[in-house]
């Protein structure tokens, strides 16, 4: 055992035989495939308190509600009773705390769980104030954890 006051140097480092370095080594992306971290309705109600945040789906001369599952930067993930078509056109309007989120965007995925449709929106114009609005949402609410 050594003294706490000795100071130590590299020569008491134990030599690790045949140690090798894996240059090919990827980090694992904590998002898997996704390009930005989602911001759940549960995460929102931490900084609005807010349970459900009404969506407003528009295409052509259809307007649906629906709710709020998910935001990105680049998604929004939208619970519906009204089943939407894969590459369809859609406006989306809510309010977020005391901000309105207005966007366009193309409707990606859709999935139907017990007669409800989830629905996943690409943006493909929304401003770049509001990506850095929704962008800071997620650290904001894991603060408030």
């Amino acid at each position: 055992m050594t003294n706490m006051n000795e100071k130590r140097t590299w020569d008491d480092i134990p030599n690790i035989e045949n140690l090798e370095i894996d240059w090919d080594f990827v980090p694992e992306n904590p998002l898997g495939k996704r390009e930005h971290v989602r911001v759940t309705a549960r995460d929102l109600y931490r900084l609005f308190q807010e349970t459900e945040y009404p969506v407003n789906i528009k295409s052509g001369n259809i307007n649906i509600e629906g709710t709020l599952v998910d935001i990105s930067e680049g998604w929004i993930s939208i619970k519906s009773d009204i089943e939407l078509m894969q590459d369809q056109e859609v406006n989306i309007d809510l309010i977020l705390g005391n901000k309105s989120i207005v966007a366009s965007g193309i409707v990606k995925m859709v999935r139907e769980q017990n007669w409800v449709y989830f629905l996943g929106v690409q943006f493909t114009s929304i401003t770049k104030k509001l990506q850095a609005f929704i962008k800071e949402m997620y650290p904001s609410a894991k603060i408030l954890r």
